[in-house]
């Protein structure tokens, strides 16, 4: 059982527990994409820092010490955590909540009341003077279209996917320093 929790097995264990625990704060923030989305991100943080120490502990067992052993390591574990919980994003987002679709709704209900006077619009293009020659329909396709791309699943999945790796292999570098410096030491 031992060799079980700390084998790279228990890194899909750890994703589905992400997904548990985000779709408690879901229910928890009423489906606010904006409030559960920084818990979300947040618990992918902590989860990967978890999985490190789990590849932490199995370097111990297996009595593989040195930085560059213990950073492979740690970043074999950081990023099949990284690379599983992008799919439970993909599967929460598909088929758990609905709210992306919501936050689209009410982005593009914001956008469109926001450019419907002249004098917004006028407000507008004095702000962003790249938008003068630009019509007040043309500003609000382009802003829905903005909108759409980045609530898109599979947007959130790609950008979260790469910077939950970046935050994987920092992780890895800190922890395979940090462990061979202060805890693991190779005895002669």
């Amino acid at each position: 059982m031992r060799k079980f929790l700390t084998s790279p097995y228990i890194v899909f264990i750890i994703a589905a527990i992400w997904l548990g625990e985000r779709y408690l704060i879901g229910v928890l923030t009423h489906f606010n994409a904006s409030e559960g989305s920084k818990w979300g991100v947040l618990t992918h943080l902590f989860w990967i820092l978890m999985c490190i120490l789990v590849a932490m502990i199995r370097s111990h067992q297996n009595r593989q010490y040195g930085f560059v052993q213990l950073f492979k390591n740690a970043a074999k574990y950081g990023v099949l955590y990284a690379i599983v919980g992008t799919g439970m994003v993909v599967i929460y987002y598909n088929w758990v909540s609905n709210e992306m679709i919501l936050k689209q709704q009410q982005d593009i209900a914001t956008i469109i009341q926001s450019i419907d006077s002249p004098e917004e619009y006028k407000a507008i293009v004095k702000d962003n003077p790249a938008l003068v020659k630009l019509s007040a329909d043309q500003i609000k396709e382009k802003a829905i279209e903005r909108t759409l791309l980045f609530t898109k699943t599979s947007s959130m999945a790609s950008l979260g996917g790469v910077a939950l790796i970046i935050v994987a292999m920092i992780y890895s570098l800190i922890a395979g320093w940090m462990f061979n410096m202060f805890l693991f030491k190779e005895r002669k």
